[in-house]
């Protein structure tokens, strides 16, 4: 369904932002269930594009959900702040998509990746630059950002890009040894591009 996703959960109904997931394994009583109620949800309600802040409708008795959309990475707090691992997505020759973790940081309106010139996904983006990357958290409020565009691979910062984002995970120290060991020398440079960030704030706010 183009715009959504539609989860029912003990008698509430979820909206939220077409991402890839993982269809877990039903019971053929709860797969009918869920067919019937997405059904209804189909014909009474079609999901068509993103909204902006938070709607609520009714269907059949059911309170519905949808996550906040729309959000300037400013409005995410400190998110971007957060040693969080990162997913990166770059393309094989084939046209398949690589998922990579990677450290990052915000920097300038953009994220900023260091690598070795010989790792996959330099060569990847050195052939496509076609990019995305995925920053989100595992707990409440969920907020999350995705970057969309074309990356630069940058050769001169590389190296001070390395030792400010090793510090940023794993503290001075080890940081600063960790990039004196260098291998480092490539920067990948994501800019917007096109910006998707969302979080449940609204949802979650109500249980505090």
């Amino acid at each position: 369904m183009a715009g959504g996703v539609v989860f029912v959960t003990a008698g509430v109904v979820d909206v939220v932002p077409a991402v890839d997931f993982f269809e877990l394994p039903q019971p053929a009583a709860s797969r009918q269930a869920t067919v019937a109620t997405t059904s209804a949800w189909r014909v009474a309600c079609p999901v068509r594009g993103r909204s902006n802040g938070l709607r609520r409708r009714s269907l059949a008795g059911h309170k519905l959900r949808l996550v906040r959309q729309n959000l300037a990475v400013e409005e995410l707090g400190d998110l971007i702040e957060q040693p969080l691992v990162a997913v990166l997505a770059t393309h094989r020759r084939d046209g398949s998509v690589l998922l990579s973790p990677v450290w990052h940081e915000w920097r300038d309106g953009g994220f900023n990746v260091v690598t070795s010139s010989d790792d996959v996904k330099a060569r990847h983006l050195g052939r496509d630059p076609r990019a995305n990357i995925l920053v989100y958290e595992h707990e409440p409020p969920y907020r999350g950002v995705e970057l969309r565009g074309d990356a630069q691979l940058l050769h001169e910062p590389a190296s001070e890009a390395a030792r400010r984002i090793a510090v940023r995970y794993v503290g001075e120290a080890a940081g600063s040894s960790y990039a004196e060991r260098g291998g480092s020398d490539i920067l990948i440079r994501l800019e917007p591009g096109t910006v998707r960030a969302w979080d449940f704030s609204d949802e979650f706010s109500s249980l505090v």
